[in-house]
């Protein structure tokens, strides 16, 4: 028998692609059937802890488009839950050793924000605790609270040459304002407290061309959403409204989510085949374990359920 090749970082975009145009029908709307199930990843044989870098990344950026559907609708599947959850045990257990002692609370935030994430992968069992219960059935709407500060510290934590934890300035920038202008960064006692110019900032300085790329990607995802500002403007936009309790944008901390799995993935590229290995064999013991205590650790994500 012939081994079946693996799959390639464009086959993944592909498919989906074709997952996000058979959601999204021609009469507008949004459309979650048959008709884009079978575009979905874990349909098609994907196998999230298998990956090399290229297609994990890919993976992230391609079903972060089926989560901005017009009229901010969002369609959470399989897909999602997995590939959050393998990601999650690439970086974040004690073993991953990506987050200094000093960076305890955003690695704790982290761990939440994708604990949040997976709670509704199954529905709730009665026997869970009643607010328990109630909780991860909106757990998608304290998702889109969480996601903001930790896409914020995730952007602090890769432009710590630029920028303290705190918003203190350490070396000078310059990010566009929204009249072109450009607003001017400087050490003093002035702080950055913006999200919207954090993002500016690591796009253009700090990331590197291939993770300049994958942003990129996830902005053209934006702006297809909304065409009427700059990405990082709406998601600033985004930001205050729900923080003023306006908006519960429910249907993005999913992208935000994403976004700082990215932002983070691209720190283990160079020695990321020895991390799934070890992220792999982490997640066996850990199952193996289960099985015998009849509960998991607080920094085990996969599998999801």
């Amino acid at each position: 028998m012939n081994a079946v090749p693996p799959i390639s970082a464009s086959q993944i975009e592909q498919l989906c692609d074709a997952c996000y145009t058979a959601s999204t029908p021609a009469g507008g709307g949004a459309a979650v059937g048959p008709q884009s199930a079978g575009f979905r990843l874990l349909a098609n044989g994907v196998v999230f802890p298998e990956l090399d870098f290229e297609c994990l990344c890919a993976a992230v950026t391609g079903t972060t488009r089926v989560l901005l559907l017009p009229g901010l609708n969002t369609i959470i599947d399989d897909d999602h839950f997995s590939l959050w959850a393998w990601c999650a045990e690439l970086l974040l257990p004690p073993r991953a050793q990506l987050f200094a002692a000093n960076q305890r609370e955003i690695r704790n935030l982290f761990g939440l924000t994708v604990h949040t994430a997976l709670a509704s992968y199954r529905s709730p069992s009665t026997i869970q605790h009643h607010h328990a219960m109630c909780f991860a059935q909106s757990a998608h709407l304290a998702l889109a609270y969480l996601s903001f500060p930790l896409l914020e510290a995730m952007t602090k934590r890769a432009c710590s040459s630029f920028v303290g934890f705190d918003g203190r300035i350490l070396s000078p920038f310059s990010v566009p304002r929204r009249d072109g202008s450009q607003r001017s960064y400087a050490p003093g006692p002035n702080k950055c407290s913006s999200l919207r110019d954090l993002l500016y900032l690591h796009r253009s300085v700090v990331a590197s061309p291939q993770l300049l790329a994958l942003i990129d990607k996830l902005r053209s995802y934006l702006t297809a959403l909304d065409n009427t500002q700059d990405p990082f403007d709406l998601i600033y936009s985004w930001r205050n409204d729900s923080l003023h309790g306006s908006t519960n944008y429910q249907t993005i901390g999913g992208t935000l989510l994403s976004w700082s799995l990215l932002i983070c993935l691209a720190e283990i590229e160079h020695d990321f085949e020895q991390r799934r290995q070890r992220a792999l064999s982490g997640s066996q013991r850990e199952a193996q374990s289960a099985a015998r205590v009849g509960f998991r650790g607080p920094w085990s994500f996969y599998p999801p359920a």
